[in-house]
C-alpha cells in the first residue's frame, strides 16, 4: 500500500514538473514567434544564411560554405553561393556578448542598395552599442560633414537569418578594402595601413610592424603585390613619421605639410574628437593611405566608432568634457603647428551649423529603428544590463529610448564643450 502510495505520489510531482516545463517551453516558443512576426512585419530588408550541412560558424579564421538569399523591399531578390566566418574583435573575444559579427563572401560580386559591386560584406552585430546607431552616425558624418577624407562605408539595416535561427537586427555594411567604389588607389605604390593594436596577438594582416612612436600598425592587402611593395610601404610611412617629429616639421618644402593632405588629417581629426573615440589616438581602425601621384599622405577611411560616443567606461572616454585625440601621438605633434591648429578651429566651425543638423537626423533614425532595437532586445535582452564597454549609468537605461537619449545628450553636451574651446 506504501508503495502503491509513494507512486502515486511520484507520478503526481512528475506530471506537475512536466507540465510546467511543457508551459515554459510553449510560453518560449510563443515569444519566438512574437519576435519572429515581429521581425518580418517591419518591412526591412531580410538576409538568410544556410551553411552547408547546417554547420556552426565558430570562429574568424575558417570560412564556411554556404548559400545566401537577400530579400530586398523592391522584391528584387539576391542569392547564390557564399562563404561566411567570424570577424571582429570584441565580439568574438568579450565574455558578456553572444551577437556575433560576421563577414559574408559571395562568389559573385553584388551591389545591393545602391552599393558599389564587391563580394565582401561585414554583417554588423553592433551588440556593444545599444542604439545600434553609432557606428551609422560616424558613417554619415564622414560622408556628409567632415567629408574630406574620401570614401565612407555605407549600411543598410538588415534581419539577418543563420541557418533557420533569427539573429535579429545587423548593418549590412560595406567593408574597408582596397577596391574600385571603396578605398580606391592607384596600380603603382599607393597602398592603405591601419594603426593595429591587435597584431600581435593575431597577424590578420600581410604586413604588419610598429613605427618609431610605437605605433603598431599593419598594410592592406593589394591584388597582385610582392614582398618588396609592403617593405617600401613600410619606409615610407616611417619616413613620414620621422619629419612629423624632425626639428623641421613646421618648414614649408622639408616640413610635414609638404607631405600630407591637411584637409583629410583635420577632418579626421575633427570626427574622432567629437566621438571622443578611444582607439583614435592611433590604436586601432585609424587608417591613412599613401598616393604614389600626388606623393601625399591621407587620413581616413573612417571605422570602428560602437565604443564611441560616450558608449565608454574609460575616464578618458566617457565624459562629453576635456580634449582626447591631440593629446596623444600623431595629434598631439599636429597641434604643436600653429597652421593646423587655426584650420581645425576654421573647418570647426564651418561644420557646425551641419553637425547641428545631424543631430535632428540621428533622432529621426532611432525613431525610425525604434521597433526593430526592441525586437532584437527581446533576443539579446541588453537595456539595463551590465555588457561591455558598461557605458556610465547603464543599469538606469532600461528602454531604448533611454539609450538613445544618453547619445544624443552626450553629443549635444561634446558639441557645446568643443564650441567654447575651439573657439
Amino acid at each position: 500500500m506504501k508503495v502503491r502510495r509513494f507512486s502515486l505520489a511520484f507520478s503526481l510531482v512528475f506530471f506537475l514538473a512536466f507540465s510546467s516545463m511543457l508551459l515554459v517551453f510553449l510560453k518560449a516558443n510563443s515569444e519566438k514567434e512574437k519576435v519572429q512576426n515581429g521581425f518580418m512585419g517591419l518591412g526591412l530588408p531580410v538576409l538568410s544564411v544556410e551553411t552547408e550541412g547546417y554547420k556552426a560558424v565558430k570562429n574568424r579564421e575558417d570560412y564556411k560554405k554556404a548559400t545566401f538569399t537577400l530579400l530586398l523591399q523592391d522584391k528584387k531578390n539576391l542569392s547564390g553561393s557564399c562563404k561566411i566566418r567570424g570577424r571582429g574583435n570584441s565580439t568574438w573575444t568579450t565574455f558578456d556578448t553572444n551577437k556575433r559579427s560576421y563577414l559574408l563572401k559571395t562568389a559573385d560580386p553584388i551591389s545591393p542598395f545602391g552599393m558599389a559591386l564587391a563580394n565582401k560584406w561585414v554583417l554588423q552585430a553592433n551588440v556593444t552599442d545599444k542604439t545600434s546607431l553609432r557606428n551609422v552616425f560616424a558613417y554619415y558624418l564622414g560622408a556628409h560633414v567632415f567629408n574630406s577624407c574620401g570614401w565612407s562605408p555605407k549600411t543598410q539595416f538588415i534581419v539577418f537569418i543563420l541557418n533557420g535561427k533569427i539573429l535579429g537586427l545587423y548593418g549590412f555594411m560595406e567593408k574597408a578594402e582596397i577596391g574600385e567604389g571603396r578605398v580606391e588607389l592607384s596600380d603603382g605604390d599607393s597602398f592603405l595601413a591601419e594603426a593595429n593594436e591587435r597584431y600581435g596577438q593575431r597577424q590578420n594582416r600581410i604586413w604588419n610592424f610598429t613605427s618609431k612612436q610605437g605605433i603598431d600598425i599593419s598594410l592592406r592587402e593589394k591584388d597582385g603585390k610582392e614582398p618588396d611593395y609592403y617593405k617600401r610601404a613600410e619606409d615610407k610611412l616611417k619616413a613620414f613619421e620621422d619629419i612629423l617629429y624632425s626639428a623641421d616639421f613646421l618648414a614649408e618644402e622639408k616640413g610635414w605639410k609638404a607631405y600630407a593632405d591637411i584637409d583629410s588629417f583635420v577632418d579626421w581629426y575633427l570626427l574622432n574628437e567629437f566621438a571622443k573615440n578611444p582607439d583614435g589616438r592611433m590604436r586601432n581602425s585609424c587608417y591613412i593611405r599613401w598616393k604614389e601621384e600626388e606623393d601625399k599622405f591621407y587620413m581616413g577611411p573612417f571605422w570602428d566608432y560602437d565604443i564611441s560616443f560616450g558608449n565608454n567606461n574609460d575616464s578618458d572616454c566617457r565624459e562629453p568634457e576635456g580634449f582626447y585625440i591631440n593629446t596623444g601621438r600623431w595629434f598631439k605633434r599636429l597641434f604643436e603647428d600653429p597652421v593646423f591648429k587655426d584650420s581645425v578651429a576654421k573647418r570647426w566651425k564651418e561644420c557646425s551649423v551641419s553637425l547641428e543638423q545631424s543631430l535632428l537626423l540621428l533622432r529621426s533614425l532611432a525613431e525610425q529603428m525604434e521597433a526593430a532595437c526592441n525586437l532584437d532586445d527581446k533576443i539579446w535582452q541588453r537595456f539595463g544590463y551590465r555588457q561591455w564597454p558598461n557605458a556610465p549609468g547603464y543599469k538606469d537605461r532600461i528602454s531604448y529610448k533611454d539609450e538613445v537619449d544618453y547619445l544624443l545628450k552626450w553629443c549635444e553636451d561634446r558639441m557645446k564643450w568643443l564650441e567654447k574651446n575651439f573657439n
